[in-house]
């Protein structure tokens, strides 16, 4: 990240919470965190450094003028002492997701206090008010679980932001709070949105930093011309209206560099719908969302949700609606997950406004996975010996998948909900092991040995590296592959239509030794109906590549709907990009897609990039 790549030190310096982070699990977070403002500003052409709070604390940021803390949650005395002196020298500060009450009145603020969330979507996004800076977005999209709230503690601080719920009201929460040593985010910057986010990194630096606008600016110029002024603007220019380039141009002349970046995105929006439009959409095209939450767009209004696929050109919703040891439904199995239970049956409603818009729906079950579960029901099978264990003998929160308690289990949570509700398939995701490491329970030795006729004398060292290994390797594999087949057959007794898809790693075959998912024997055998590997990449050429790779495989040009991640964490595809992958599918008649995930930034800055609004989106 940014120093390293950067000859000299800039003014805009990003401080990486390395110390100051109490546990390992948190310096991820910072790093993580750190990584993508400074993918952002780097973007962007702001110019700017990052340090690590180590080398902040030894004064190496003396000379700064910007001070970026992404995530610093336990600032030490020292680097409160070059934070107070940046601000003696007349530097400022941007905080996120603070909670020092001295650095709060540093800043002229007060630090208020840590909030969780108590319902789904309570903090959804926010908005600017007037106080806001010059060239900031209207609202920004973010759902974010807890706050830790801060307020204006003098006449010259003030409240720039309000969270806002996910009906879109506006709350009483600050998001926001600026004064002139400067400003703090009441969470963490996280990834959706990122055009959004990265205009409103873009105003909060350029209302501090003198020139920082201009430098976006000139980024921008730089990017859609090829010889210095609008008159050869090549893409996205050229496919945008005329007018909007030439205002660029003469926002240019005049210096309103504001102009130039936020025209910019008008102009890169344009072409991004042009080129949608322009693909040739196929009516017959498979178009289907993965949906996280399990609770739609909208907590309690699935009928809003489905209208909105529907309009948009999705054909088919992926609910996730069952996890191993929970569900979104009242099942007589297992618990219903706590955050759905004040919303009623999930299962039930999202049926009822599907089928009313027309649409598919293919229930996402998460398998083995025990994350969602209670902890009475993971201290119980841990208890039983029913979870999987890794190299180091470590219990990890995964049902073993060779355990026949937990193979029933699974199967007739499926089952039930196959039985009970109007659907058109099961959806099997974390259909595989964690990781290589994983599994070397007690149960899977005695498994293994009666399977294979042979008696392990050192376990696991024997299946890890020796002679035993490749055995293993296949055994575990087969483990994967029959429950599939399993849930298959069970699947044509109930509702012979229904379809059994899976969520699968894109490299394949390497899949098969690294998680025991062989999805080419699936697909090659008819196990599945179709498999929407995660094809999460960044680049459209990375996408054409692994794309081109899969469709080799047998039924791999009629079976294979490739995933897109259009919303991941560390940040949104840009729109050129998407519509890049977009295209790369269509032109390799590609049965259709998947897109991850069902969010407010998928909603309102990929779903009208679709390029199926000109067609009927519903079922005849």
């Amino acid at each position: 990240m940014g120093t390293n790549s950067r000859a000299g030190f800039e003014p805009i310096v990003l401080i990486n919470g390395a110390s100051s982070a109490p546990n390992d699990a948190e310096r991820k977070a910072a790093d993580k965190t750190t990584g993508r403002v400074d993918k952002w500003l780097e973007e962007l052409g702001v110019a700017h450094s990052v340090l690590n709070d180590k080398e902040f604390a030894s004064g190496k940021a003396r000379s700064a003028k910007i001070i970026i803390l992404p995530y610093n949650p336990n600032l030490s005395e020292k680097q409160l002492w070059q934070l107070e002196a940046l601000l003696t020298g007349g530097g400022k500060i941007i905080v996120f997701y603070g909670n020092n009450p001295r650095l709060a009145e540093l800043l002229g603020m007060r630090l208020g206090k840590y909030q969780a969330a108590s319902e789904p979507g309570q903090w959804s996004g926010f908005r600017f008010n007037d106080s806001a800076p010059a060239g900031m977005p209207q609202k920004i999209i973010q759902e974010s679980g807890n706050i830790y709230t801060v307020f204006p503690a003098s006449d010259k601080s003030r409240i720039i932001a309000y969270w806002q719920d996910a009906s879109g009201k506006t709350l009483s929460d600050p998001a926001w709070v600026q004064s002139e040593k400067g400003a703090w985010m009441t969470h963490l910057l996280m990834g959706g949105d990122s055009e959004n986010k990265k205009r409103m990194m873009l105003a909060i630096l350029g209302h501090y930093v003198k020139g920082v606008w201009k430098e976006a600016a000139q980024n921008v110029i730089r990017q859609i011309e090829g010889n210095g002024n609008l008159s050869g603007a090549a893409s996205p220019a050229r496919n945008a209206t005329h007018s909007v380039a030439g205002g660029l141009a003469a926002a240019w002349e005049k210096g309103d560099y504001i102009a130039v970046v936020v025209g910019d995105g008008k102009l890169r929006k344009s072409a991004a719908i042009n080129g949608a439009r322009n693909q040739g959409v196929k009516e017959n095209e498979f178009r289907g969302v993965w949906n996280h939450s399990g609770m739609g767009l909208y907590p309690g209004d699935w009928n809003k949700t489905c209208k909105l696929l529907a309009d948009s050109g999705i054909t088919a919703v992926f609910p996730n609606m069952l996890w191993a040891g929970a569900a979104h439904f009242p099942s007589k199995y297992v618990s219903q997950i706590d955050k759905s239970k004040p919303f009623g049956d999930q299962m039930a409603q999202c049926v009822k406004a599907a089928r009313s818009e027309n649409l598919e729906i293919h229930v996402w079950k998460v398998c083995w996975n025990i994350s969602m579960a209670s902890n009475e029901f993971k201290e119980s099978a841990r208890k039983q010996g029913r979870l999987q264990k890794n190299n180091r003998n470590e219990t990890q929160n995964w049902l073993c998948p060779s355990d026949p308690a937990n193979i029933a289990l699974e199967l007739n949570t499926i089952i039930e909900v196959l039985s009970r509700y109007d659907v058109d398939g099961i959806h099997l995701d974390y259909i595989r092991y964690p990781a290589g490491d994983s599994c070397y329970c007690a149960g899977c030795r005695e498994r293994f040995e009666k399977s294979s006729g042979q008696t392990i004398a050192k376990w696991p060292t024997d299946i890890i590296s020796g002679r035993q290994k490749p055995g293993y390797k296949t055994w575990r594999a087969a483990q994967i592959t029959n429950f599939a087949r399993t849930v298959r057959r069970e699947m044509k007794k109930i509702k012979p239509s229904a379809k059994l898809s899976a969520a699968v790693y894109p490299k394949y075959p390497e899949c098969i030794e690294s998680i025991g998912q062989d999805w080419g024997l699936w697909l090659k055998e008819g196990t599945v109906d179709f498999v929407c590997p995660m094809d999460y990449l960044p680049t459209v050429s990375s996408f054409r590549e692994i794309l081109d790779r899969q469709l080799t495989l047998q039924n791999g040009n009629k079976r294979i709907y490739p995933g897109i991640g259009a919303t991941l964490t560390d940040g949104d595809l840009e729109s050129e990009i998407f519509i890049g992958q977009l295209r790369v599918l269509r032109e390799r008649q590609a049965g259709g897609f998947m897109l991850f995930d069902l969010n407010p930034s998928l909603a309102a800055n990929f779903l009208p990039l679709m390029g199926a609004g000109s067609i009927s989106s519903k079922r005849q």
